[in-house]
């Protein structure tokens, strides 16, 4: 009779046992380094249904996860009744791993190497990118900044259609500094103007970052991929979880956060956001962090 020892053995692991641990490593290190970005944990929790069943449906491990395994795990989640909006998240869930996967720098380099590249760029997509990138905000509220948004002296940002006052980092202050005879911080001017001078709708100017990104060599760079960089400096730093929210302007308005008025005022982040891309960030080792991190509601 075989002992539960011999069965347990790891001689005796079927080769599907097998590729289920690899998954369940991966899907664990790709969890916690989205937790570092600011994900949510309901947004995890999807995310990790999502790439279990894609583990379940499409046999290859990890590794070997390539963009046309996205188009075989269609049929499966068709077959099962999933709708549009469902057959949509599942496939941006396993794209998002593979770009985990296939990045040099897990730990935040991204932006840097973003900021580098944009040396050579207009100073309008320089400064659409160092709103994204130092702030935080969404790309439809980076368009609503006025003149009379940015203060210079005093280094903070005001984003009234985000209803946040933000700490101006000093590569965005130098940046303004530096274009200030181009692109004068006039009162009511568009920081990012249309050529009639007026706010760029939030359309515009997606397909603006998707042009400048190609331009660049970094397709694949989503507005979000940039706004989370700041926020898991954040965490990095030991910030609490409801200022990083408010900072990404998920806080729902629960009292989590300094209020001037009906403004949610964070320039108390100021001394730890200065810190971010000043140094280059050690690389993170995803998988040992998963035994000191955790994510809980995994199992």
């Amino acid at each position: 009779m075989t002992t539960t020892t011999e069965a347990a053995s790891p001689s005796r692991v079927s080769a599907a046992r097998l590729r289920s641990l690899l998954w369940e490593r991966a899907i664990r290190a790709w969890l916690v380094d989205l937790r570092r970005r600011g994900y949510s944990l309901l947004t995890l929790r999807d995310y990790h249904g999502d790439m279990a069943q894609f583990a379940h449906f499409i046999p290859v491990e990890p590794d070997q996860v390539a963009p046309a395994h996205i188009d075989a795990l269609v049929p499966h989640l068709l077959q099962l009744g999933c709708g549009d909006a469902v057959v949509r998240r599942k496939k941006a869930a396993v794209a998002g791993f593979i770009a985990w996967k296939n990045s040099a720098e897990r730990g935040g380099g991204t932006g840097s190497l973003v900021w580098d590249r944009m040396r050579g760029e207009s100073g309008e997509d320089r400064i659409l990118v160092g709103l994204l990138l130092f702030t935080g905000v969404r790309l439809s509220h980076a368009g609503g900044v006025e003149g009379r948004d940015v203060r210079l002296k005093s280094e903070s940002i005001t984003f009234r259609n985000a209803w946040k006052i933000l700490p101006l980092h000093p590569k965005l202050r130098d940046l303004f500094l530096e274009l200030r005879h181009e692109f004068p911080l006039a009162t009511y001017r568009p920081v990012i103007p249309s050529p009639r001078g007026f706010s760029l709708h939030e359309r515009t100017l997606h397909a603006r970052f998707r042009r400048l990104m190609r331009r660049i060599g970094m397709p694949r760079i989503r507005p979000e991929d940039l706004r989370r960089e700041a926020a898991a400096h954040l965490l990095r730093q030991g910030t609490p979880d409801g200022l990083v929210s408010a900072f990404l302007g998920r806080d729902r308005g629960l009292p989590v956060a300094p209020r001037k008025g009906r403004f949610i005022d964070l320039r108390c982040l100021k001394p730890r956001l200065d810190t971010f891309l000043q140094e280059v960030p050690a690389r993170s080792d995803a998988v040992e962090a998963t035994a000191a991190e955790g994510v809980g509601w995994q199992g």
